[in-house]
């Protein structure tokens, strides 16, 4: 009798183990990718940072990882999981004035969602 309780007390603890191990979170660890153009009022912001928070849902100064936008104002977060996003950008011009946007809120439903998020400047 002993050993049937010792062995269901094993299998429990394995099948909670192996449930809460399968959790991913959000991060570069799928296949999905949050893309887009940053712009101002003075055109594509080429060379505007533009930062990404993991699990974020809200407006945050807590980011993950940063890129810089291309010649043409165009950024990429490729290989991400499903999950919730952050993106925001900023971008000082030649004069010296930085612009920044108020973000966005991504929500990513699977491993291999694509969205596109196009970030105006203020």
């Amino acid at each position: 009798m002993k050993t049937i309780k010792y062995m269901s007390v094993f299998v429990i603890a394995t099948l909670t183990l192996s449930i809460t191990s399968c959790t991913k979170e959000e991060g570069f660890t799928g296949k999905g990718k949050i893309e887009g153009t940053v712009t101002y009022p003075g055109g594509n912001a080429s060379g505007a940072v533009v930062s990404i928070a993991f699990g974020a849902t809200t407006e945050t100064s807590d980011f993950d990882y940063s890129t810089v936008t291309d010649s043409t104002g165009k950024y990429s977060f490729e290989a991400l999981s499903k999950g919730d996003y952050f993106v925001d950008a900023t971008y000082t011009n030649s004069l010296g004035y930085t612009f920044q946007t108020g973000g966005a809120h991504v929500e990513l439903g699977s491993d291999k969602s694509d969205a596109t998020v196009n970030l105006e400047l203020q």
